[in-house]
């Protein structure tokens, strides 16, 4: 005989709590794979209209960066390799650099080293004062008098 202390009835009665169990983690585990799929189908539609974002922003930084380099036409975006262009994780160009020395030694003529974009500086000065007109300095004489 074995030396067991389990009668049929106890087992029967952890056959019936594991079966509760597994059923309670199936049902779980069917909850989280339709968690999964949904997640994963917001995750697709937000990186897809991420990248509709990104590649107008690349646009844009590409047409700042060539005017500041003066570009005197802004068709030579056609000329560019953007599929090279990226963005790094600072926000800035890469790639665009090496595009454009390449551009420059194409087509020269279309960058003008005079034509520059103008540094815009938006700090804050003062007013400077404006010289007084003869007619200003004698009403100004006789109020201090």
């Amino acid at each position: 005989m074995t030396d067991t202390n389990e009668t049929p009835e106890s087992t029967e009665v952890d056959i019936d709590g594991l079966r509760a169990a597994l059923k309670s983690a199936n049902e779980e585990a069917a909850s989280n794979r339709h968690k999964v799929k949904e997640l994963t189908e917001q995750l697709e539609t937000t990186s897809q209209a991420a990248g509709k974002y990104k590649s107008s922003y690349i646009s844009s930084k590409i047409g700042a960066a060539l005017s500041e380099h003066g570009a005197t036409n802004p068709k030579i975006v056609k000329v560019l390799d953007t599929s090279k262009i990226d963005l790094g994780d600072d926000g800035e160009l890469v790639g665009f650099d090496q595009q454009l020395v390449a551009v420059k030694e194409e087509f020269p003529e279309f960058f003008d080293a005079k034509r520059r974009a103008p540094k815009i500086d938006a700090a804050e000065r003062p007013v400077p004062k404006r010289a007084l007109s003869s007619a200003e300095k004698l009403l100004q004489q006789t109020r201090n008098t």
